[in-house]
């Protein structure tokens, strides 16, 4: 396994100026540039440069010459081996009234984020990405724009960002680390879910993965030794660079001892804790919540073979070369590192990402159902809550979908206990529909063979639907809902219940395609 590294280096000046400092492009951005390439070179790191483009169009206006050093300073980056790519503070935009008066700088601070600029945001990711490649593409005609940067790790909102990314070819974001959170950035990470390894970004909200049919940006976080720890250059943490590593892959190395013996002993605690299901409240009242983890079975999915880490720092920064170039020769020497471009990585990572996902419904399905299978064919049951979920059904429906009804069962118990509703189940498994015929058929409980996101029902056919932990499961849960509208009635109501697992990102089901958490769902 190899460990990948990206030097990542925010190329801007200050905005806001902090005390004590001043806005000086050729200290703060130029001259360390240039002391950054030599330092990287001494060892044969590569450096990425993620250039700032709202401030890059302001000097265009207004101090043209500076957009031409940094546009010069770009094509000297590629031609050294450098990367650059693409970084944003829209506040800094000419069009949203960043100046300077007679030495007193303004920035509108209600645009710092990306989903809070007014016009075309896809239109003004498409002009950054133009400008860097059309600088740069004479120096190498393969170079791409293909990963961003939100200024200050403002990515939140992120639906209008994703869709103005996505439009324009950019294939990686690295705008967030696990366990960030500024109320006065307006960004929170704390359901981040990774600390360093890529994944596909939910459109709705970047530190979470994405499902199935919306994996089309890969995020890769800044790398965290532990929650708001960031893997930086700058200032004092430049002689930890080493230490952070370190420190993570002994706690790595920790986590992975005796995997068989671990292995065996996690399998007896799961079947100890079946076992114990008529006393499980109690139980789980009582038990030591690292026990409780270990016997409910779930671990950290792995859906890449490499290890991706993205280090930060900023041109601006007071900067310790000699130990930054000391520490990076010690993970080369100590390591299995690869320093590697920010580009490259993605485009790794999107490769790795696109192998381990199923980008078929009709797979994906069968997954899902051969994942299942034992436990729907089988007696287990969430008896509570299914129940609670089962009271909640308003008792004024005639006409009742079990979306995911499995083997009938509770379709059965439905019927039941609203004895005037016609209830109709649907699954994507044959021989669980099969069974629920077999057992649970009757005139008022019918059963079908069926597919979430095209369901064969017509419009307004039913005035409830019921499901009890299936969405979940959905390849494509946004499509899961628009049909779930499509076949209800007006005044209809959907009665679910979802898992909010990616609340504990480190412990979560493999198989539920829809990680959430309550303001995702909503």
């Amino acid at each position: 396994m190899t460990n990948f590294v990206s030097i990542t280096i925010d190329y801007e000046t200050w905005q806001p100026i902090p005390p004590g400092k001043s806005i000086n492009w050729e200290r703060d951005v130029f001259d360390s540039t240039d002391r950054l390439f030599e330092t990287v070179e001494s060892v044969g790191a590569h450096l990425t440069l993620m250039a700032e483009m709202g401030e890059f169009f302001w000097l265009t206006e207004n101090e043209p010459a500076t957009a031409d050093r940094m546009r010069e300073q770009w094509r000297q980056a590629l031609q050294r081996g450098h990367d650059v790519q693409l970084h944003l503070h829209p506040s800094w935009l000419p069009e949203l009234g960043a100046r300077c008066v007679n030495g007193r700088w303004c920035w509108d601070t209600s645009k710092a984020k990306a989903a809070d600029y007014p016009g075309d945001l896809a239109e003004l990711i498409g002009r950054c990405k133009r400008k860097l490649e059309e600088t740069l593409q004479p120096i190498d005609p393969e170079y791409e724009t293909i990963a961003f940067r939100a200024g200050t790790y403002q990515v939140q909102p992120f639906r209008r960002l994703f869709d103005a990314l996505v439009a324009n070819g950019i294939i990686a974001d690295s705008s967030l680390f696990a366990g960030g959170w500024s109320p006065e950035r307006g960004y929170d990470f704390r359901l981040a879910y990774s600390s360093h390894q890529p994944y596909f970004a939910n459109p709705f909200d970047p530190q979470l993965k994405a499902p199935p049919a919306e994996s089309r940006l890969v995020e890769l976080p800044v790398f965290t030794v532990s929650p708001d720890q960031r893997w930086f250059l700058d200032n004092d943490e430049g002689r930890l660079i080493f230490n952070r590593f370190a420190k993570y892959q002994r706690q790595r190395s920790r986590n992975s001892s005796y995997p068989r013996i671990q292995r065996k002993a996690d399998h007896l605690l799961n079947t100890l804790y079946s076992c114990l299901k008529p006393w499980r409240k109690r139980v789980n009242q009582l038990l030591p919540r690292k026990i409780a983890h270990r016997m409910t079975g779930y671990r950290p999915e792995r859906l890449v073979e490499q290890d991706y880490f993205v280090m930060i720092g900023h041109t601006k920064a007071e900067l310790d070369h000699a130990a930054i170039a000391d520490r990076l020769t010690r993970l080369r020497g100590e390591f299995d590192v690869e320093f590697v471009t920010l580009s490259r990585m993605a485009r790794m990572a999107l490769d790795e990402l696109q192998r381990s996902t199923r980008c078929d419904p009709a797979e994906e399905a069968r997954y899902q159902i051969k994942r299942k299978y034992h436990a729907v064919m089988g007696e287990v049951r969430n008896d509570a809550q299914s129940h609670r979920l089962q009271e909640m059904v308003p008792m004024d429906r005639t006409r009742l979908l079990d979306l995911g009804c499995g083997a009938g069962y509770w379709s059965e118990r439905l019927a039941q206990l609203y004895p005037w509703m016609k209830i109709t189940g649907v699954d994507c498994g044959v021989d669980l529909i099969e069974k629920a015929n077999r057992l649970y058929a009757s005139s008022g409980c019918q059963f079908f063979v069926g597919d979430f996101s095209e369901l064969a029902f017509d419009d307004n056919s039913f005035d409830c639907i019921y499901a009890d932990n299936k969405l979940e499961h959905a390849y494509d849960p946004s499509q899961t809902l628009r049909e779930a509208y499509r076949v209800l009635a007006e005044g209809g109501v959907l009665v679910a219940a979802i898992p909010s697992d990616a609340r504990n990102p480190q412990r979560v089901c493999d198989n539920h395609t829809w990680k959430t958490v309550p303001h995702e769902v909503e």
